[in-house]
């Protein structure tokens, strides 16, 4: 089965009652895909949950029927009540039975309600609702990566615009992990392309993308990580000093089993005591042996189980694009999957949970040495499978990452693959490039190119007219171009590029830092970078600095960013530079660099004031306006200022 064929996100549905998930959708159509789907699923609540509540109302009546028929039976013991008993066991049979029923309802039921927040957190990315979605935390090495602060990539902890955010549909930490790392981390073009493939496969597979979410939502704690597991599977330590001493534990449990079933049928005293002693004396010696093992793997049972669900979805699935096939390929293990193997130990698992209950653990332990046997079938599975375990949990990871790039551009279709292009000269070129964070209907898009190499776009305008977004804008769609993401654009040629950026700068009272010297130690980082990328030769650094070296006089800062961006088109980067310093333009060392782009202003009478207005379109050459005293005027300060 083709995974654009796949249907399967709710067994109580078809996949046309659900919307269409076999197609990507028309820009116009992706809202109103999603808000089907919930509307659906609404209807389905409303007409399920009078049905649990009634038979919960079963539960209790069948209960009481049950409590009374027996009571009534054995009231009087020198004369049982036959009728009253044989209501009783109506009433219990009844209870059994509706309680396997509403358990069936209420799963179903939750797996309903999981699918509404999923249509749900969708439609709040696609209206940019920052206040409903999460920023999910990551790893410090990336959330405090200086690129990831200056252009939101994974934002603040809690809620809040991010590019994260935006892409969302990845809750396992793993697959946090890889999803950051792609993001801040450039892949090689031919990784690129073979992503972009993938997330075009998947991109109209909303019932498997979401079926695979229903899967990974239930990893999302934060008590489900992969450490223990792996830690589990890797160990190289056996669980008993001689491996033959399984055939003495089989012995054992034989002849302790035997004589407690010759004792029931009194053919022997009580022997099978001594014998159960003996066990659980040799359980306390050799018993330490198996511990490591249980404690990595107890607690890990419902995380083994749904990621041999993540492993059958997968198995059902098959792919196109070489990417996926390759993850595939990496599920298998010589003539099994991943997901017999992961069954196989969920199961086991489940066995080893056992331990937890001390009044069956005991007793079992004692007569059939319970945990050495589940040690001897544990030793033999991480023996046969446990060195794949990391690769398995690599690849899933990797899958979920590309479903959620996949998300990302059935969602916003009007997008686009970027062209990765290797060629000389070194040029970045857009069409129609948005900020992938601004609200749809607001949002502007421009045409931008950034190249070739040893040459800078410099972004002059006036205050708010767009200079920050436009350089975010660039920095954040480069960004899902290297990843192998959907860009907000009509068009897009990226070559490879690092990424170097200066926007928020802080100050630290706590390490003496003074903001000036935040800004240097910032742009010096940026200066290594550029030198670095420079001597490997692969690729070349993309510069975004905004307003930089504010914390001098203008003069000094002048000469300083005129250093600073020499230094870096002499190292072939290419960039670009938002400034109201308009004679950077006209600079002798740079002016054969530079090209000039600008925002412009208008102004409109109402009821007496002037309002003014941005159009956030993007026009070549210097800006000629400048808006910091009207500003002040439409705050209330700038009385007398002309």
């Amino acid at each position: 089965m083709k995974c654009s064929e796949l249907r399967s996100v709710a067994p109580v549905f078809s996949a046309n009652e659900l919307g269409d998930g076999s197609s990507l959708p028309t820009p116009d159509q992706v809202e109103a895909r999603y808000q089907k789907r919930q509307e659906r699923i609404e209807t389905f609540l409303r007409r399920q949950e009078p049905i649990s509540r009634a038979i919960s109302w079963g539960r209790m009546l069948c209960f009481l029927l049950a409590l009374g028929g027996v009571t009534a039976g054995f009231w009087n013991l020198s004369r049982v009540q036959i009728v009253p008993l044989i209501l009783g066991m109506i009433g219990l049979l009844g209870f059994v039975g509706l309680m396997v029923w509403h358990e069936q309802v209420i799963q179903i039921l939750r797996r309903m309600k999981a699918l509404r927040k999923i249509q749900q957190g969708a439609r709040w990315r696609r209206s940019r609702d920052w206040s409903q979605l999460v920023n999910h935390p990551v790893a410090d090495e990336f959330a405090k990566h200086p690129v990831a602060r200056d252009l939101d990539v994974f934002g603040a902890e809690g809620r809040g615009a991010s590019l994260f955010s935006l892409i969302g549909g990845v809750y396992t930490a793993p697959g946090r992990a890889i999803l950051s790392q792609w993001l801040l981390q450039p892949a090689e073009a031919e990784e690129i392309r073979a992503r972009q493939q993938a997330v075009q496969e998947l991109a109209p597979a909303l019932d498997w993308r979401q079926e695979l979410l229903l899967l990974t939502q239930t990893l999302a704690e934060p008590e489900h990580r992969p450490e223990p597991l792996l830690k589990f599977a890797e160990s190289s330590n056996t669980w008993l000093p001689r491996r033959k001493s399984i055939w003495l534990v089989r012995a054992l449990t034989a002849i302790t089993l035997l004589s407690l079933a010759l004792h029931v049928l009194g053919w022997l005293p009580p022997f099978w005591i001594a014998f159960a002693v003996f066990n659980l004396a040799l359980s306390r010696i050799w018993g330490k042996f198996g511990e490591p093992v249980f404690a990595n793997l107890l607690g890990q049972e419902r995380i083994v189980a749904k990621t041999t669900e993540l492993c059958r979805l997968l198995a059902d699935t098959q792919f196109d694009s070489p990417w996926l096939q390759r993850a595939g390929k990496v599920l298998t293990v010589e003539q099994s999957t991943a997901y017999q193997q992961l069954k196989r130990l969920s199961r086991l698992a489940a066995f080893a949970e056992i331990r937890l209950s001390v009044f069956v653990y005991l007793p079992l332990q004692a007569l059939t040495l319970w945990d050495f046997h589940l040690l001897g079938r544990l030793e033999g599975w991480r023996q046969s499978a446990g060195a794949q375990m990391r690769a398995w949990i690599q690849a899933l990871a990797e899958i979920e990452a590309l479903a959620a790039l996949a998300g990302l551009h059935h969602d916003h279709p009007d997008g686009c693959f970027a062209e990765i292009s290797e060629a000389d000269p070194v040029v970045l070129e857009a069409q129609d490039l948005r900020h992938p964070l601004l609200p749809l209907a607001a949002c502007v898009g421009n045409d931008v190119q950034l190249g070739p190499a040893g040459s800078f776009l410099l972004v002059t305008g006036s205050n708010m007219s767009g200079k920050s977004t436009l350089m975010r804008a660039i920095g954040l769609n480069v960004i899902l171009a290297q990843c192998g993401g959907p860009v907000f654009a009509r068009a897009m040629v990226c070559p490879p590029l690092v990424l170097g950026t200066s926007f928020r700068i802080q100050d630290s009272v706590e390490q003496g830092v003074s903001y000036f010297m935040a800004e240097l130690q910032r742009l010096k980082e940026i200066v290594d970078l550029a030198q670095a990328t420079q001597q490997v030769g692969q690729a070349n650094l993309l510069f975004l600095l905004d307003e930089i070296l504010l914390g001098t006089n203008i003069f000094e800062r002048q000469i300083a960013v005129r250093q600073v961006i020499r230094f870096l088109i002499d190292q072939g980067a290419v960039g670009a530079i938002s400034t109201h310093d308009l004679s950077l333009a006209d600079a002798d060392e740079l002016r054969e660099q530079c090209q000039p782009v600008h925002f412009k202003e208008s102004y409109q009478e109402q009821d007496g004031r002037a309002l003014m207005h941005f159009d956030y379109r993007l026009r070549t050459g210097v800006a000629s306006t400048a808006n910091a005293l009207k500003l002040l005027q439409l705050v209330g300060l700038g009385e007398g200022v002309q």
